[in-house]
């Protein structure tokens, strides 16, 4: 095998290919990439045994072939070179990589231990990328790390005729969005894990025009451009959420979301740092908010925001600063309304104005 390709290209697709990988996998094979030339576009392929995720380059093939290589050695090289085009050629058990003045040998792997690559049969739904990716950029991230949740650690997906929706939870707080144009003419239920979402955004992030997905007994499909992931779905039932984002809340303020954002940050900086005392108040004035926070052993923080809206007099609200972070960083808005009802009820937490794709996010307030 021997091809030449554009530097930037490739450690652009090796980047998104690595997203699935482990950094010390259990299996070999799942630490290396799978470059195929056949004369028709280069692919390369990589796995994790749940997630495989394929793309295509249109590139000069100079003889054919194939080769497994090191996937993280690779990125690292194409990261630290400055040519412009990257020549591979493999043989045997070694590929040499060159580019500009520097010259590499890469120890393969066996290509028989690579899983072959699953086939995409038919599409269920096609739609805007941009749209899955927005729905994906605004859940993800409230799906559980914790590994004996199983359930949580993922985020549920479902499409009709109306329109899609996604939700994530771990528990203690809870992002849905919605998208009229992410939409499928058969219904579909999907539980997409953790690890899949965050290839998806990848694999979605640079696509113009369409993604198509398709859905198996135990397999779902997205292709966007070249690229196709497919990964293992999920088992199990999914928390109906619905009752939570069914409230209804008394006061509301709306803020501006990024000095919200930067003012959360810096309070949080004075906040015990333990998951059950990390905390950030909201003592809600007329006409302003002001965040407060307290570390016995680093000192106090106090900021005022202005705040439209009816929030009433004297209510104090103690939250997490780690979970407003998180939502405040996707949530792609200049002003957020925070809606409320009491110290120790679910706030809500949305963009403020109108928009064809809704997104919403709720959290548990901590105790004092």
């Amino acid at each position: 095998m021997k091809f030449i390709v554009n530097r930037a290209t490739l450690k652009r697709e090796v980047g998104i290919l690595l997203a699935i990988l482990d950094p010390k996998p259990a299996v070999p094979a799942h630490g290396y990439i799978l470059f195929e030339a056949e004369g028709g576009p280069l692919s390369l392929a990589a796995t994790n045994g749940a997630e495989h995720l394929s793309t295509g380059l249109g590139t000069e093939v100079q003889e054919r072939g194939s080769a497994c290589l090191p996937a993280r050695t690779l990125a690292e090289i194409l990261r630290a070179v400055e040519g412009e085009e990257v020549e591979i050629s493999a043989s045997g058990p070694s590929a040499r990589l060159k580019c500009g003045g520097a010259r590499f040998k890469l120890n393969c792997a066996e290509i028989d231990a690579f899983p072959p690559t699953p086939i995409l049969e038919k599409v269920d739904a096609a739609f805007p990328a941009r749209e899955l990716l927005t729905l994906i950029s605004v859940t993800a991230f409230a799906a559980t790390t914790v590994e004996a949740k199983y359930c949580l650690n993922g985020a549920q997906l479902r499409l009709d005729s109306t329109g899609g929706k996604m939700v994530a939870t771990d528990g203690h707080r809870m992002a849905l969005a919605e998208s009229p144009e992410v939409r499928s003419e058969a219904k579909l239920s999907l539980l997409l894990p953790k690890a899949a979402l965050v290839a998806a955004a990848k694999v979605l992030k640079s696509v113009e025009g369409e993604a198509e997905l398709a859905a198996t007994d135990n397999r779902i499909f997205l292709r966007a451009g070249a690229r196709l992931l497919a990964t293992t779905q999920m088992d199990g039932r999914y928390p109906n959420v619905a009752p939570f984002f069914a409230a209804t809340y008394p006061r509301a303020v709306r803020l501006e979301a990024g000095p919200f954002e930067e003012a959360v940050f810096r309070a949080a900086l004075c906040s015990e740092q333990a998951d059950d005392t990390h905390q950030v108040a909201f003592d809600f004035k007329p006409g302003e908010v002001i965040l407060a926070a307290s570390d016995c052993g680093g000192g106090e923080a106090q900021e005022s925001l202005e705040a439209a809206g009816d929030a009433g007099d004297g209510l104090t609200i103690r939250l997490d600063p780690r979970y407003l972070l998180d939502y405040l960083r996707v949530a792609g808005a200049e002003e957020v309304e925070f809606k409320f009802t009491d110290a120790s009820s679910q706030v809500e937490f949305c963009p403020a104005g109108r928009s064809p794709t809704v997104s919403r996010y709720i959290v548990m307030p901590r105790r004092a």
